[in-house]
């Protein structure tokens, strides 16, 4: 079994660590396995214009350690607020929010499909899990879109989607090549934690071919 770690900027910036920093100091200890995030309002704070230096900066930080990299695409992404909607994405029409979305992941892919060290996408994080996060939009015409975009941009890379608990099995279009499995314990729900029937299960997220 394979190990590895899901790098957030976000995440480092809550804790209040230096994100480099922090990612050397991962690749130092030994690992070598990765899963990136591709945040849509990190990147693309204004429409068309995009800054990708510190996505940039991980990816080579890893291809130098001789590590790999699982790269996220999509509005959804791991840690809070779970929607990383640019601002102006979100005050547009769904269907130029849609449009714009289309766009940025397209960037994206053709951006980094030649980087050797990524070896698979992940398209939304739990991308029908509607009850968590904050500005939830599901919509699986979309998603349908983004997958069919995602696999003509590149055929090379198998294409990971991820399900919250019993929540999201893709027993609908699309089908991803593999799915991944996300098992929590317990879950916040408004006022109290809820147990799940999964909270026997000692590990979080297991990815596993369909």
């Amino acid at each position: 079994m394979t190990y590895g770690v899901s790098f957030s900027v976000k995440q480092c910036r809550n804790f209040g660590i230096d994100p480099r920093d922090t990612l050397a100091w991962l690749l130092e200890k030994g690992w070598r396995r990765f899963r990136l995030m591709s945040y849509w309002n990190e990147h693309e704070k204004q429409p068309g214009k995009y800054d990708f230096r510190a996505l940039d900066a991980q990816i080579q930080q890893i291809r130098k350690a001789d590590g790999v990299a699982t790269l996220c695409l999509g509005a959804r992404q791991p840690r809070w607020p779970e929607n990383h909607w640019p601002n102006w994405a979100w005050k547009a029409t769904k269907p130029e929010r849609t449009a714009a979305l289309l766009r940025y992941i397209e960037v994206v892919v053709k951006r980094y499909k030649n980087e050797a060290c990524i070896v698979s996408y992940q398209l939304e994080n739990e991308a029908l899990f509607k009850n968590f996060g904050q500005r939830s939009e599901i919509d699986r015409k979309r998603l349908r879109a983004e997958f069919a975009l995602v696999k003509k941009l590149d055929q090379k890379r198998p294409v990971i989607m991820s399900t919250s608990d019993p929540w999201g099995i893709p027993l609908r279009r699309p089908f991803p090549d593999i799915v991944g499995f996300s098992y929590y314990f317990t879950v916040w729900n408004t006022k109290v934690n809820r147990y799940t029937p999964l909270d026997i299960l000692p590990f979080g997220t297991v990815f596993g071919r369909v």
